[in-house]
């Protein structure tokens, strides 16, 4: 299950629902497969799409995944927002 994390000012990594957003920063999409290995995904613009078809900006071949699973955006303030697809 991805994980939404950040790095803070002094690159401490945060994880989970974040009040503020920190504008240097960088997000990326952290995936844990079953044999527990982690695998980081740059999540360079939004709209970011994950889902099992190519055109995704993260395209998993999982058979729990629809071909558009998720859309991942930036609203207003700056606080991302998941939108199940």
């Amino acid at each position: 299950m991805p994980l939404l994390t950040q790095r803070d000012k002094r690159g401490k990594l945060q994880r989970g629902q974040f009040q503020g957003v920190i504008v240097d920063t960088k997000w990326f999409l952290e995936t844990i497969a079953t044999d527990g290995s982690h695998m980081k995904h740059n999540v360079g613009e939004f709209p970011f799409r994950v889902g099992r078809d190519a055109s995704n900006h993260l395209a998993v071949a999982a058979l729990g995944l629809s071909r558009h699973h998720a859309e991942l955006s930036e609203d207003i303030t700056g606080r991302l927002r998941l939108t199940d697809l």
